[in-house]
């Protein structure tokens, strides 16, 4: 079994965090994409 506790790795996504070539959910444009959203009753009292 191979362990990596108290040994120092190398994260895929480190570098390109570091140099600002990451893309995050944010990044990514949603023009022309479709968008939703859904609703519930709060009010469970059935007043």
């Amino acid at each position: 079994m191979n362990t990596a506790v108290g040994k120092s790795i190398q994260r895929k996504d480190a570098w390109d965090k570091v140099t600002g070539k990451a893309k995050y959910a944010d990044d990514f444009s949603t023009v022309g994409l479709l968008r939703g959203f859904s609703l519930c009753c709060l009010d469970f009292a059935g007043v």
